[in-house]
């Protein structure tokens, strides 16, 4: 088992991180401010993070 990551967010970050549900892998950008998420049920990925 992979351990939580502890991190704080708006509660419309959370509700879209909620949404993608089980996660295959994810990568940041080279800046770090930009995070891809690719979502494993739905078969496709979330590239539109930005971080702060």
């Amino acid at each position: 088992m992979i351990p939580a990551i502890a991190f704080t967010a708006s509660e419309g970050v959370r509700a879209a991180l909620s949404a993608i549900g089980r996660t295959e892998d994810l990568r940041f950008s080279p800046d770090n401010r930009l995070l891809a998420i690719a979502g494993y049920a739905r078969k496709r990925d979330h590239p539109d993070m930005e971080l702060e």
